[in-house]
């Protein structure tokens, strides 16, 4: 048996029209597979997001702290952490794909 690629419902072999949808079906075609797009999670957004907010806190921080102030290193723990947690949303993002 094969699918109809316009309904996606169950035709016969020699079937030149869908009995469901009444669509002509090419007679001998190859079995239409469906498709999934690929689609961005919002933990892959927020993940990235949350990467580069991170980086350039950190990076803004490192540059601060070459005038010695120590302010710059609390910044900068604060950058590493929000990249951190960034890289753990991608991390949970790839493991709900698979």
């Amino acid at each position: 048996m094969r699918f109809c690629p316009y309904c996606g419902k169950e035709v016969s072999e020699d079937a030149s029209v869908c009995p469901h949808c009444g669509k002509k079906l090419e007679v001998g075609a190859a079995p239409a597979e469906k498709q999934t797009p690929n689609r961005v999670s919002g933990l892959e957004v927020a993940g990235v997001s949350l990467g580069v907010i991170g980086s350039a806190i950190t990076i803004v921080a490192g540059m601060s702290m070459a005038s010695t102030d120590m302010a710059g290193v609390g910044f900068g723990f604060i950058g590493l952490g929000i990249f951190l947690m960034g890289t753990l949303f991608l991390l949970f993002a790839g493991r709900s794909k698979s």
